[in-house]
């Protein structure tokens, strides 16, 4: 059986403290994304936010994907500073 997730991405404004990342605050930037579950690769999600004009194509190696449970951050790779995140808010 296939498995789709309906996800929310939202950008994040963070905050540095004693060498760790904090949300400060996020917002939505699109909401009622729906995500097939092998498109939840780091490869594919960096390339279809780029689809979407979420990332430019000048971000290309500077990123990283973290996968937390349900939340998955897109990471400036050099820093570890979250820019955007990806909650997938249940499964369909």
């Amino acid at each position: 059986m296939e498995r789709w997730y309906k996800a929310e991405l939202r950008g994040i404004d963070a905050v540095r403290h004693d060498g760790i990342w904090t949300w400060n605050e996020s917002y939505v930037i699109e909401s009622d994304i729906y995500w097939h579950e092998e498109g939840l690769t780091p490869r594919r999600i960096l390339r279809q936010l780029r689809i979407w004009n979420h990332l430019s194509q000048a971000s290309k190696g500077k990123l990283r994907v973290v996968a937390e449970d349900d939340i998955i951050e897109i990471q400036d790779k050099g820093t570890g500073r979250p820019l955007l995140a990806l909650l997938l808010l249940k499964t369909i």
